[in-house]
């Protein structure tokens, strides 16, 4: 089975649902993504606990949060996580992999973007700027040291297995 969870209605879901209350037995999914949601709850780790109930025993997640990125989604947007700070919130969990999914200059071409946009007052400027230059930047991120990009990345990722152990 694939479900699919948003505070929002769409064709795409299965399952209008917040994510600190998951519809969902314990021990129910294999996998977990979660991508872009942890930056707009008041309790992420309450959302961490949740998954962890919802992953089967040995059961793999995989979350990406922002972290140089400008807000989105206005008032409902609270935090933002560095690489140790995401893998604190998920330390219940044994880490597969973690680092950066979009690095330094993929950041500045992030946070340029939105600059351009708010100075000339026009959205449209900011996707051309992220148009023409995310894979120059992307190129540039690949000559960096993963030590320098987690640093300044435009987010993070975390892949881990649920803990043998019950530690939630």
């Amino acid at each position: 089975d694939f479900h699919s969870i948003d505070v929002y209605h769409s064709k795409n879901i299965t399952a209008l649902a917040d994510a600190n209350y998951l519809p969902f037995i314990d021990n129910y999914f294999d996998i977990v993504v979660i991508q872009a949601v942890l930056e707009h709850v008041i309790s992420p780790e309450k959302v961490v606990s949740e998954i962890y109930r919802v992953l089967s025993k040995n059961g793999i997640v995989y979350s990406e949060t922002p972290f140089m990125q400008s807000v989105h989604e206005g008032a409902y947007d609270f935090l933002r996580f560095t690489h140790s700070g995401h893998r604190w919130l998920f330390r219940n969990f044994q880490e597969i992999k973690s680092g950066a999914h979009q690095g330094s200059f993929e950041s500045l071409v992030f946070i340029g973007s939105h600059a351009f946009s708010a100075l000339l007052r026009n959205r449209l400027v900011g996707i051309i700027f992220r148009l023409i230059f995310t894979r120059m930047a992307r190129f540039l991120d690949t000559l960096l040291t993963s030590e320098w990009n987690i640093d300044i990345a435009c987010g993070c990722f975390f892949i881990g297995k649920k803990s043998k152990k019950d530690l939630i």
